[in-house]
């Protein structure tokens, strides 16, 4: 029975205490009081402050957040008021009171949730009310904040590297007496500056479409089109398509049918060939590999042992069912014609696209249908209209259509304006931390990245969450998560030292020097002897002590080595910029949301508005 309470003891968390020091630094550990000083303890290092130079010992945070509690009332009073205020100004100038005192017990919260980290819910539940007026006094405030969001991280002009890949080795195939010559590759042109009549033309073409460099001009000609208000989110959907080609988009597989004695599969992806005998199919769930010798081939399936197949049969650029139905979209509502549409035609067509997306589990069909969708709006409410937007997933709100992964994105972006990044993780711990969705999951890790970054603490919170969600989701996106997880790990410095390497001496507080008593005598400077009696102490001379000496725990330096755990010595103050760089995402030019008049997430940084490089292994993008 006592076994079993002590492991129940065991398994308690450790309530930190906090000291406040004079300075204004707060430092959370298990505190001590000693006769003339504090102790605390904080991962593994003990550090030592004289009574005078602490402020207060806080044992409850109740006591630091009794000011930020008085804040919110008097925030509340100013927002009901300016609510029953018939004029504008007037309330207007109360929610502007109201704004900074909401800021400010945001911050307190924030503050004593990072001092206090295990347990008192209550921190928790006072921060979800806090967001919950400030989204009330932000919506007061709407017509004052119309700028766009601004990107979360500093990104770059440029479009991010290629990914150097190693060379792949060719495996061993049987010699042939003349092997085929390789063919020459032509020098890729750049793409040519096109109307934007043409550019459509290529758009609804599929032969045309697999042109890469017509491709690539009908995408630059798309970028910067002068296009009416309505058709903005087309242009925008447009441009995104062309970005990638059809394998890219699930519009074109190749297929690989395999096989043996007791196993049959057929794998679809994308077939890479890497000499006469030897071919790889990336597939979502890896890559394939295979290889002929003679008449046999050899099948080596991604994490499994090479297999004898009885027959591999290879179909390339077989289009896939959700291409035949683009084709099909394309020929029925012809992209050169779009600026004739009117609101009936939109309507058909987002009809005949919302019909086939759920089925056919396609991005790129939401994305066409929501954009007829947006040409739309504006125009008189009707059930069809409804009726449409909910095929399609999408959630009316404030006279627009968003999907749930929007306004989690549209969320992040607000917070990451005014750096309100602690609102913005109670947020998505509390209304999206559910969703499965990868971009939703994506956004809380970078917020608790930029967290971890600004206030220098909380980083194994932004690792250990990137890599439960590597875990979560397999291939590109897993290894980028992880690539990620290990670069926090990198930037990460001590919470102790901040980064120095070095603390502040405990004995001569940082002054090099101090006063010590002599502890042969107690200080007395006299000593009892047999033979003698009461002599002199020969330690200390008879003086008791030494006056303003050199402090010999850290040679007269006033600092000594951090041994705090996992303190790797000096480390500079991290950026952002030293977990990822950002590059400029063209799709939605760093807004996270593809289109203008939509909630919709883009595809291209899922949400961030940049595409984020690993800092610890660039190669690991998400594309």
């Amino acid at each position: 029975m006592r076994t079993a309470l002590l492991l129940f003891l065991a398994a308690l968390p450790l309530y930190a205490d906090v000291l406040v020091l004079h300075d204004g630094r707060k430092l959370s550990g298990e505190v001590t009081q000693k006769k003339d000083i504090y102790e605390i303890r904080i991962q593994g290092e003990t550090l030592a402050y004289a009574k005078e130079e602490v402020k207060a010992w806080i044992k409850n945070p109740k006591e630091l957040t009794t000011e930020a509690d008085t804040m919110v009332d008097d925030a509340k009073k100013l927002y009901f008021e300016a609510v029953e205020l018939a004029d504008a100004k007037a309330a207007d100038a109360k929610i502007r009171q109201a704004l900074p005192l909401v800021q400010k017990a945001r911050d307190i919260y924030a503050e004593t949730r990072d001092l206090f980290p295990d347990g008192h819910p209550e921190l928790d539940e006072a921060l979800v009310n806090i967001m919950k007026l400030m989204r009330l006094v932000r919506e007061r405030l709407g017509s004052q904040m119309t700028s766009p969001p601004a990107s979360p991280v500093k990104v770059k002009p440029q479009p991010p590297p290629e990914p150097k890949t190693e060379p792949e080795p060719e495996p061993k195939a049987e010699p042939k007496a003349e092997p085929k010559p390789e063919p020459k590759t032509e020098p890729e042109k750049p793409p040519q500056p096109l109307a934007l009549a043409q550019a459509l033309q290529i758009l609804g073409d599929p032969q045309k479409r697999s042109d890469r460099t017509l491709r690539l001009s009908a995408r630059e000609a798309l970028r910067n089109a002068k296009v009416p208000p309505d058709l903005a989110d087309y242009a925008a959907t447009a441009f995104a398509y062309l970005s990638n080609d059809d394998y890219t988009w699930d519009l074109t597989q190749d297929i690989v049918d395999v096989r043996a004695p007791n196993f049959t599969q057929t794998y679809s992806g994308r077939l890479v060939r890497k000499s006469d005998t030897a071919f790889s199919i990336r597939t979502p769930k890896g890559e394939v590999n295979l290889r002929e010798s003679g008449e046999t081939w050899f099948v080596k399936p991604p994490g499994s042992a090479e297999m004898r197949a009885t027959q591999v049969t290879i179909t390339e650029r077989r289009r896939s069912d959700t291409g035949t139905f683009l084709d099909a979209y394309f020929s029925t509502y012809k992209p050169e014609e779009i600026e004739r549409f009117d609101a009936k035609r939109h309507m058909e067509a987002a009809r005949m696209l919302a019909e086939r997306t759920g089925e056919l589990r396609s991005n790129l069909l939401l994305l066409f249908a929501a954009a007829h969708l947006s040409a739309l709006i504006g125009q008189p409410a009707s059930k069809e209209i409804d009726a449409i937007a909910m095929d399609l997933g999408l959630i009316a709100t404030r006279g627009t259509f968003a999907t749930n992964d929007g306004l989690a994105i549209a969320d992040f972006h607000r917070w990451f304006a005014d750096g309100e990044y602690d609102l913005g993780i109670v947020q998505f711990q509390r209304e999206y931390g559910d969703s499965p969705n990868f971009c939703v999951r994506y956004a809380h890790g970078v917020l608790l990245v930029a967290k971890a970054v600004e206030k220098l603490r909380n980083f194994n919170k932004a690792y250990d969450y990137l890599e439960k969600q590597a875990k979560r989701f397999p291939g590109k996106i897993g290894l980028h998560l992880a690539a990620l997880a290990r670069s926090v790990r990198a930037a990460e410095i001590c919470r102790v030292c901040a980064g120095q390497g070095t603390l502040r001496c405990n004995i001569c507080k940082g002054r090099g020097k101090a006063d010590f008593q002599c502890k042969t005598c107690g200080g007395s400077g006299k000593v009892q002897t047999m033979r003698r009696g009461v002599v002199d102490c020969k330690a200390c001379k008879g003086k008791g002590g030494w006056m303003n000496a050199d402090c010999p725990k850290c040679g007269a330096t006033g600092r000594m080595d951090c041994k705090a755990r996992d303190c790797d010595g000096p480390k500079p103050t991290p950026k952002f910029e030293d977990v990822a760089e950002a590059w400029a995402c063209e799709t939605c030019r760093g807004t996270g949301l593809i289109f203008t008049r939509l909630a919709i997430v883009c595809t291209e940084c899922q949400g961030i508005g940049g595409i984020l490089v690993p800092k610890a292994d660039p190669k690991k993008l998400l594309k």
